[in-house]
């Protein structure tokens, strides 16, 4: 069943099951309303048939028949008896009009003061009183069909709102779900367009306060981490491919000439050096690819950046001790700005490859390393040598990419495109900067 239909059903059901409840609360009241005010009416007649029956008798005919048709207005089916007590018992079992009355309730009508009864459709009142010395009881018993047409009335008005009501909150649900659900159904039919070919669109996050914008921007989440992935596998199998052709038909070739005459074993140490260097490059290859990083390997922890810079520097001046390589560290950063939240392995693969790619094209020039804040805080890494071509900068972040002043240098063209990976899954900014003679990359926290 759709969430449409769902919350329709369950309003449905719920106003039903309150307006079932407080329909039920007021017709039982009101029932016993009607009830008690007909008995206090059966009272009322009681008190005045003793009257008219008992006091009134010294009056004429006339005068009676006056009094009646003036004041005696009897209720539906109503039957009224006024009779000595010692001679009630006998007379209730010989007389067919009050055939009706239980045996249980002729004993209470004589026994007790007053008395109230239902019996089938009549209810009656009973009370006794002394007149000339004699006991007598009064008792008088009527419909109430004006009260149960009432009942009926109103029971049958009540059914037809409760029928209104439900269907009218059943449509208002319908209408009030569909208009509350129908980014939802947007986003569902966008998500369905959404395949290999056009990974890159993401559903439109009007609001991450509620909850249908939380749903989108997850499922954006989760499209980028699937992108990522994706395009790994993809650039993987396509630039692999491409570079392992390379390699593995120099080794084929090394081999079949070797195999083609008996050689000396200087000459086979010779091809297998030949085929070790290539499969070392393979290898590396692979390495490059693997070590590509997504948002679910990274464990950030916060550190300290002039730390790690100046590890890095004491590393690579060990490495090279002839490479001059400079660190400034800007005094008035504050201690706060030195700490950012980032992956230390990773970042240190970073660092490694911009100062590995400084020194590569450096050719032996002063590498210098900045640590400085400028509306964000930079590491900037720079030297001078061969300088990149303007036109070819925004290629260099592409993996297997090789530039024009790269050709004589032994790469893989994966180590600026691991570094740029690396700076991107963190939020980070990678940028280079290209001036005469001056290469500059700079990391932007």
């Amino acid at each position: 069943m759709k969430i449409r239909n769902r919350i329709t059903v369950y309003f449905a059901l719920i106003t039903a099951f309150i307006l079932v409840l407080s329909f039920s609360y007021f017709y039982i009241h009101f029932s016993s309303f009607v009830e008690e005010s007909f008995k206090e009416r059966l009272k009322e007649r009681v008190t005045f048939s003793e009257k008219f029956l008992l006091e009134l008798e010294q009056l004429d005919g006339n005068e009676r028949k006056r009094i009646e048709k003036e004041f005696y207005k009897k209720l539906d089916s109503e039957i009224e008896l006024a009779i000595p007590i010692a001679d009630a018992k006998n007379y209730f079992k010989n007389s067919p009009d009050w055939e009706f009355l239980r045996q249980e309730d002729i004993i209470r009508l004589i026994n007790q003061q007053e008395y109230y009864f239902v019996s089938k459709k009549l209810q009656g009142a009973s009370k006794q009183y002394q007149i000339n010395d004699k006991a007598y009881v009064v008792i008088v018993a009527a419909e109430n069909k004006q009260g149960i047409k009432f009942l009926n009335q109103v029971g049958y008005e009540l059914f037809l709102v409760f029928v209104l009501s439900v269907a009218l909150i059943a449509i208002s649900s319908y209408l009030f779900s569909s208009n509350i659900l129908k980014p939802l159904s947007e986003k569902i039919k966008k998500a369905n367009a959404i395949g290999i070919n056009n990974l890159d669109e993401r559903l439109v996050v009007h609001s991450e306060k509620d909850e249908i914008g939380k749903l989108a921007k997850a499922f954006n989440d989760m499209l980028d981490r699937i992108e990522d992935a994706f395009m790994i596998q993809k650039n993987f199998v396509r630039y692999a491919s491409h570079e392992m052709k390379n390699p593995l038909a120099a080794m084929l070739g090394e081999i079949e000439v070797t195999l083609q005459n008996k050689r000396s074993t200087n000459e086979y140490i010779t091809t297998l050096k030949k085929i070790e260097t290539q499969i070392e490059r393979v290898n590396q290859l692979i390495d490059n690819f693997l070590k590509m990083p997504t948002k679910e390997t990274i464990q950030k922890a916060s550190i300290r950046i002039d730390e790690v810079l100046f590890q890095q520097v004491l590393k690579w001046k060990m490495l090279y001790d002839e490479q001059e390589i400079d660190l400034f560290v800007d005094e008035k950063l504050e201690e706060k700005d030195l700490y950012q939240s980032l992956d230390l392995n990773l970042f240190l693969v970073a660092f490694d490859n911009l100062i590995d790619n400084a020194v590569k094209f450096g050719e032996g020039s002063k590498i210098d390393i900045k640590l400085y804040k400028q509306n964000h805080l930079i590491v900037s890494i720079s030297n001078r040598g061969r300088t990149l071509d303007k036109k070819e900068a925004d290629f260099i972040f592409q993996p297997m990419y090789r530039a024009s002043n790269a050709q004589e240098i032994e790469g893989s063209g994966m180590g600026l495109p691991i570094v740029k990976r690396i700076i991107d899954v963190h939020g980070f900014i990678l940028n280079v900067e290209v001036k005469d003679d001056l290469t500059t990359f700079l990391i932007l926290f």
